[in-house]
């Protein structure tokens, strides 16, 4: 603690620096996650609850709280700031985000998905089985044609003379689009 001018005379004149906080007699370090502006005797002021920190101890300013890369945040109705990884199949803004933002999650295009919480770009959406990219959209596998997905890839081509069935039935009626596994790959109708 310090005074902001010489010749006090009074204990009260006694208050923390901008970056430490007031604890019953003492000073301390404001530490990560929170901030004080300072020349008070405040606490430290937490910048939210979940991921949001700072990048070094002794912040000033709620400026100073970092939203990291892929998060979402909300305010409670009682002010205080939540901030959450972007679940699978959504995605956040590229890079950290600095103060006290609400901030949101995209979701991923139609038939596509993230692998893990915390994605960054729609570039990280992938999709899912029996889908494939075709000149950057997503489309559903045609008949002769699979894929696993959980990649960016185009469907993948059974062969000459196969098609695509449920469950590697050869029967006509059986026969299916949006294949997920070369298992479901069989001879089409007609050929030997």
């Amino acid at each position: 603690m310090t005074t902001q001018s010489e010749g006090c005379t009074s204990s009260d004149a006694c208050l923390v620096a901008p970056g430490f906080g007031f604890n019953s007699t003492t000073d301390a370090l404001c530490p990560l996650g929170t901030y004080n502006a300072g020349w008070n005797r405040d606490h430290c002021k937490q910048c939210g609850s979940g991921n949001i920190t700072t990048d070094a101890p002794g912040s000033i300013s709620p400026d100073d709280c970092k939203i990291p890369a892929g998060h979402y945040s909300r305010v409670f109705p009682d002010g205080s700031l939540l901030v959450k990884p972007c679940p699978v199949g959504y995605f956040g803004r590229s890079n950290d985000t600095y103060g006290l933002q609400v901030l949101r999650c995209d979701v991923c295009p139609e038939f596509s998905t993230t692998v893990a919480p915390g994605s960054t770009s729609a570039n990280q959406c992938v999709t899912l089985p029996g889908y494939g990219y075709e000149k950057n959209e997503i489309v559903i596998c045609d008949f002769g044609f699979w894929s696993a997905g959980y990649s960016r890839n185009p469907c993948i081509p059974c062969g000459y003379g196969y098609t695509t069935a449920i469950n590697g039935s050869s029967s006509p009626g059986d026969i299916t689009l949006g294949a997920s596994s070369q298992d479901q790959c069989v001879l089409a109708p007609g050929v030997t």
